[in-house]
């Protein structure tokens, strides 16, 4: 595994379904933000609610650790994961840093996404 995900500031979740790893997921908590990471579910077993559980835990985890807003990066390429974040109430948004400081040849292939937490 990555050595990113054994940061203090990530939380990184396994899904299960039957006992068997279904998918998996990540959040970054930054100081003004939470960022999704690694969103993941078995092709097999797409459709079945896995990714939305998955994505439930990690608005949970931003919004205990306080924070009011939940960003990703995806790829243009990734229209499912776009449908997917599009339907739970994520909106398109501008680049947000680290990614902004990028060139713009660096974050070409990246759609930005922002929910609001509340509750």
């Amino acid at each position: 595994m990555p050595k990113e995900i054994f940061q203090p500031d990530i939380r990184f979740f396994l899904a299960r379904l039957d006992g068997a790893a279904a998918g998996c997921g990540g959040v970054a908590l930054f100081r003004d933000f939470a960022e999704v990471k690694r969103m993941y579910v078995r092709a097999a077993l797409r459709g079945q609610g896995v990714a939305r559980a998955l994505l439930a835990r990690i608005e949970e985890e931003a919004r205990t650790a306080g924070h009011s807003a939940l960003r990703l990066e995806t790829g243009t390429a990734q229209r499912a994961a776009q449908r997917f974040y599009e339907k739970e109430g994520f909106c398109r948004r501008d680049a947000f840093e680290p990614y902004a400081a990028l060139p713009p040849a660096a974050i070409a292939g990246s759609v930005f996404f922002e929910k609001g937490l509340t509750g």
